[in-house]
Parts: structure tokens; sequence; C-alpha cells
């Protein structure tokens, strides 16, 4: 009987200790899920606003007249990556001016033809014009180009992430002027007489014409 008695007491004791041994690991998981949770979200914090692939829209403050202009390097065809920065401070290009192209925009089309030419018509260094791709797939966008004899930088955003930073609507063509300090000047959207007439009468303006 004392013995039955005394291997009932064990086996309680293990009991109860097992028990607490379970609480502790229980409240040491919890305890370590929720720092794995909470550096989770930390972690999800950061990246979104350290990554601007994956940034919204509206996290980037598009620059205004007199900003600096945002840079940007950027897969390309024909430097294998394009600096925006080395326009002016490696090449030293008066106007630097950044045109926004879509294979869907038959207009764009007709504005990068006016650029080319306006860049033909002016002194060789005063303007360099960077064409940048929005469609996410690159070899019909760069095919139309190459028809209709296009040969300027042309870069891909296919992130959209320079579409982003330089607060691009739905609207093209859109085409940014920036000095030869890097300079953000003005923002031209539409290729009417009136405006392409503008865009020319500023660049000859900047690059002292």
């Amino acid at each position: 009987m004392v013995k039955v008695l005394l291997n009932y007491r064990v086996h309680f004791v293990l009991l109860q200790l097992s028990s607490s041994l379970l609480t502790i690991k229980y409240r040491y998981m919890r305890k370590r899920f929720r720092i794995y949770n909470a550096v989770a979200v930390l972690l999800t914090v950061l990246f979104v606003l350290l990554c601007p692939a994956v940034a919204p829209a509206t996290m980037f403050k598009p620059p205004d007249p007199g900003d600096k202009a945002p840079d940007f390097t950027l897969p390309s065809p024909s430097y294998g990556r394009y600096t925006l920065s080395d326009s002016w401070l490696k090449e030293r290009h008066k106007v630097t001016l950044i045109s926004f192209y879509s294979f869907a925009c038959q207009p764009c089309i007709h504005e990068l033809k006016f650029l080319q030419g306006l860049k033909a018509r002016l002194e060789p260094g005063a303007l360099n014009v960077v064409v940048v791709i929005v469609d996410p797939e690159n070899s019909r966008a760069l095919k139309k180009l190459e028809e209709h004899k296009i040969n300027l930088p042309v870069v891909w955003d296919n992130l959209k992430i320079v579409s982003k930073r330089y607060g691009l609507n739905a609207l093209l063509p859109t085409c940014y002027i920036i000095d030869g300090q890097g300079t953000f000047i003005k923002k031209y959207c539409g290729n009417t007489g009136a405006t392409l007439a503008e865009i020319e009468k500023q660049v000859r303006a900047l690059a002292g014409m």
C-alpha cells in the first residue's frame, strides 16, 4: 500500500513538472513568436520604404522646377546601363531632356522625331535626349524606335521606378527638361505644335543659343 502511494506521488510530481515545463515552453514560444512577428513587420516596413520598386507612387514627391533632377541608372540596349547624371557630369551636355515613351503611343514617335531633329540642328553637346521606355515588354517598343530611325539613348523602366519618381501620369508623351547643372526646369505634356515650339525655345535658351 505504501509502495502504491509512493508511486502515485512520484507520478503526480512528474505530471506537475511536465505540465510546468510545457507552460514555460508555451510562454517562451509565444514570446518568441511575438518577437518574430514584430521583426517581420519592421522588415516589411523598411522594405517598402527603401525599395522604390514596390513603394506606392504616393510615397514619391515629384520634383518641382528648381529641384535637383532625380538621378537614376537603368538598363540600356546600347550602353548596358545608363546613368542620367552622366549626361551633365561626364558628357557635359548643356541641356538634358527625358522623354517617356510607350509602344502604344504614336504621338511619342512624332515627338521623338522632332527632338532628334532639334538635337541635330543645335551645336554638338548642346542637347541630350534620353528615351525612357515604360512598357513591361521591351522588344516591340525598341523595334518601333528602330523602324522610325530614332537614334537616341534608350533606357528601360519596366518596374516604373523612374516614372513614379518623376510623377509621371497616364498622359504621353511627357518630357522633362534639365539644365547643365542637373536642375529640373520644366515638364511638358503632349506634342502639339505650340508645345514643341515651347520646348525648342526653352532648350535654346538654356543652351545659350
